[in-house]
């Protein structure tokens, strides 16, 4: 009975059982029909046939007997014992694989960009535009699946879809805090060696030093530019990359945009700002790009 073939150990099965029609019946109260067949059942030794009764036959081999009895009744009518067909149904709540492809068509469809910032840590991650949302996009999924005479799958579903298929994003992430400080408080988080997270207090205490030496530098260098005409001091720092123009049509979510880079200047005497604007197609985001704003401030 070791076999691989569900239909073999089906024909095995059969062979060993011997059917035949009753010769007397035994008259009852009528509650039961009338038995239409003899199964007689046995197992193979090495030298015969031995007879068994059904409940040993079935403890024998493992099997119920609804698989017995219908393997019985196909060669009865003289088919084939069958094959195993458990698992083969399709299931009437499964999502037809057309419809899901154009709804991850449709997500796609949306131009993604990469953060600029936060690149390094989240390689995979993309963002939409800020003044996108999940249900927006629903609307136009629907509006898309009517142009395409098809019915369109529930918001769920696309929600579903949105957030396990896809390493998608809305609003741009905002890196306000020190990295090593960040760093530093989740090390002191998770440290369990006291002489550890002494070493860790006393790395982010050097750490805050020098930012407080900075900050003393800078605002040194502001009031010597104040009292010395000759003493020109600045900040400078590149704004995030800026979406143009800034559309907030259906049309508008499926287009690319393009994106304008700006340089603040700020002078610290007087508290001025110059701004350096340039976009894509005249260059990039680089420090080429940068040394030139600086050198033309300058």
């Amino acid at each position: 009975y070791d076999m691989a073939s569900f239909q073999a150990q089906n024909a095995y099965i059969c062979g060993l059982c011997q059917q035949s029609t009753p010769i007397t019946h035994r008259i009852r109260d009528g509650s039961r029909g009338i038995k239409n067949r003899t199964v007689r059942y046995h197992l193979q030794l090495p030298t015969k046939n031995v007879k068994v009764c059904k409940q040993y036959f079935l403890g024998t081999f493992q099997i119920s007997n609804g698989r017995a009895s219908g393997a019985l009744k196909k060669v009865t009518d003289g088919k084939e014992p069958g094959s195993d067909l458990r698992g083969k149904q399709v299931s009437v709540n499964k999502t037809d694989e057309g419809r899901l492809k154009i709804l991850r068509d449709h997500i796609s469809s949306f131009p993604s960009y990469e953060s600029h910032y936060t690149r390094s840590h989240n390689p995979n991650r993309k963002y939409l535009p800020e003044s996108l949302n999940i249900r927006e996009m629903y609307n136009l999924y629907k509006n898309h699946c009517y142009t395409l005479n098809t019915q369109p799958l529930s918001e769920s579903m696309y929600r579903k879809v949105f957030n396990f298929e896809f390493n998608l994003h809305f609003h741009q992430p905002h890196k306000d805090t020190c990295v090593k400080c960040d760093t530093f408080k989740m090390k002191l988080a998770i440290a369990e060696d006291e002489e550890e997270k002494r070493n860790i207090e006393r790395m982010k205490e050097i750490h805050l030093r020098k930012a407080n030496l900075a900050r003393e530098k800078l605002d040194a260098a502001k009031e010597e530019s104040k009292n010395n005409s000759n003493v020109y001091s600045f900040t400078f720092d590149l704004q995030k990359a800026l979406a143009f123009p800034n559309l907030t049509c259906s049309i508008a979510y499926y287009k690319r945009n393009m994106y304008v880079y700006n340089l603040g200047c700020h002078q610290l005497a007087d508290s001025s700002a110059f701004m350096y604007v340039w976009n894509e197609v005249e260059g990039s985001r680089g420090s080429q790009e940068v040394a030139s704003c600086i050198t033309e401030h300058v």
